[in-house]
């Protein structure tokens, strides 16, 4: 009820206006919301299939996500319907984990850092090919969801940290070509890590911080440099504009 009631007041809302816009976003996604609680009563409590409750739970809810994103594509209902994925990553896990009692935690560890660095890449290109609105939003959601698969897969050898490491490098080069300062900025972040977890295999942990956060601060002014004025490398702009047409003709 509380679902229908908040989906009924976004319908009330929508005026076409941002600032109407906003408001139902947040109404759509606190109804995706609802539907998550009842969700949840159904598959936990009242039918407790076991291991496969979460990824049955994030079937409704991901079905009431993607209505509510595709009604409003908002940053908030773009979140919602990113947050049902990571529900169906861990059902699948737990369906995963279950099924096959053998499996050890570092494989099952691998197998999950795998599927969110896929969950990741999958929302970028998603993304960048304008599937998902508001880009912004998508790009922050598929590095979080990469970053996480690439730092699960760092704990369970260090030697997955090359994966870390291409993928700050590669996000950096796609932040500079797509002029997007937030993608550049967790890209550091990324980076900053795994050359942490690299570094601190050949020296002790504070000249590893400190030599990550150099590394981090290189790329990040190195970027800066690229982007800055269109690439035209001109300190100031001209002094005058030129034109390319005949001058006005007199009034006289």
């Amino acid at each position: 009820m509380l679902a229908f009631g908040l989906a009924a007041a976004a319908l009330a809302l929508n005026q076409g206006d941002p600032v109407s816009n906003r408001a139902v976003g947040f109404l759509a996604s606190t109804s995706s919301v609802a539907v998550a609680g009842f969700a949840g009563i159904v598959f936990f409590d009242l039918i407790n299939p076991a291991e496969g409750s979460v990824l049955m739970f994030s079937i409704p809810t991901g079905a009431a996500a993607f209505v509510a994103w595709r009604w409003m594509p908002t940053a908030l209902t773009l979140t919602a319907l990113h947050v049902t994925n990571w529900f169906a990553v861990i059902g699948v896990l737990i369906v995963i984990g279950v099924d096959t009692r053998g499996l050890d935690l570092s494989s099952l560890g691998v197998i999950s850092g795998l599927l969110f660095l896929a969950l990741g890449m999958a929302w970028l290109m998603l993304t960048y090919f304008e599937y998902l609105q508001p880009r912004t939003a998508g790009y922050v959601l598929g590095i979080l969801a990469a970053y996480l698969g690439s730092q699960i897969l760092i704990t369970v050898a260090t030697g997955w940290v090359v994966v870390g490491l291409a993928l700050g490098a590669g996000l950096i080069g796609f932040g500079i070509r797509e002029s997007r300062s937030v993608v550049i900025f967790l890209a550091c972040y990324v980076l900053a890590g795994s050359a942490g977890v690299a570094l601190s295999n050949l020296f002790d942990g504070t000249r590893a911080v400190a030599m990550a956060a150099t590394v981090a601060g290189a790329a990040a002014l190195g970027a800066a440099f690229l982007i800055k004025d269109q690439g035209s490398w001109r300190p100031v702009a001209p002094l005058s504009e030129t034109t390319d047409g005949p001058p006005p003709a007199s009034p006289f």
